[in-house]
């Protein structure tokens, strides 16, 4: 394993760790856009294995969160199929056109959560706290 997967699975054990540490204090998000970088990246560079951890890192935080199975995993994968060769094209910039596959992902995600009869207004500000903590994070890592 390289340094940079080596680094990823550290990330993703960070990640792990917060997830099950803030769940006792409130209903966190946290850094699940993160992953979803990761997994679209794995994808476009066929990195499997980090394909297989931000899968295993979509469930462990979907059965934190207790939301149904491979939801997140389905929207990743229809973001990266259907909506980004769509809008590729769009930005020239590698930022704004990361932030907007990172939106698209949350929006679609809200979505599917209103959806499912979870919603409440204390949800509309955890999907727009996390938004901006991801877009943070991958601002800085772009």
């Amino acid at each position: 394993m390289n340094l940079k997967a080596t680094s990823i699975s550290i990330i993703f054990f960070i990640i792990t760790f917060l997830d099950i540490l803030f769940t006792t204090y409130f209903q966190p998000l946290f850094l699940v856009g993160i992953v979803f970088m990761i997994f679209l990246n794995s994808l476009k560079k066929e990195y499997y294995y980090l394909l297989i951890l931000s899968i295993m890192m979509f469930f462990i935080i979907e059965v934190i969160l207790g939301i149904k199975m491979f939801t997140f995993t389905f929207i990743s994968i229809f973001v990266y199929f259907f909506v980004i060769p769509r809008i590729k094209h769009l930005f020239s910039s590698l930022l704004f056109r990361d932030l907007s596959y990172l939106f698209i992902f949350y929006a679609i995600f809200y979505i599917d959560y209103i959806i499912s009869a979870q919603y409440d207004i204390s949800s509309y500000k955890i999907f727009l706290v996390n938004f901006i903590i991801d877009s943070i994070v991958v601002g800085l890592l772009v």
